[in-house]
């Protein structure tokens, strides 16, 4: 029985690589644009803006500049699911710490423009880990 439910973990885990890639996908061209519209404003790019400290904390220990750095790791990579929960656990987290941190992060981008452009940033400026 313990397998019937390992084989139906896994096919929930590949059914849903596709939306997490295209997602790191989605979130890396909105950095890029949000970036480019910094620019066109005549901002240099990463200007600071006012970003309230308390959204600069922490996701399950994972802070924005580590998010950044593992993203476009990840990205780059190409993981799937499985990749994923290796590559984040081989820096130390937990495939359900990165989980949090992921959902967490893209939670507060939504609707903050300079939390994201500050991503943006970082995510450019990230070296392959």
């Amino acid at each position: 029985m313990g397998a019937f439910k390992k084989i139906k973990d896994m096919k929930k885990v590949v059914s849903q690589t596709p939306e997490l890639i295209e997602q790191a996908q989605k979130l890396q061209e909105q950095a890029q644009g949000m970036q480019a519209a910094q620019l066109a404003a005549g901002e240099p790019a990463g200007a600071a803006k006012a970003i309230d400290p308390q959204l600069l904390g922490p996701i399950a220990g994972v802070t924005i500049e580590k998010y950044a750095g593992l993203s476009k790791a990840i990205g780059e990579r190409k993981l799937d699911q499985a990749g994923i929960d290796s590559f984040v656990q081989l820096h130390g987290l937990t495939p359900e710490a990165w989980q949090t941190a992921y959902e967490g992060w893209n939670e507060r981008f939504q609707g903050n423009m300079a939390l994201s452009v500050h991503f943006g940033a970082l995510y450019q400026q990230a070296r392959s880990l």
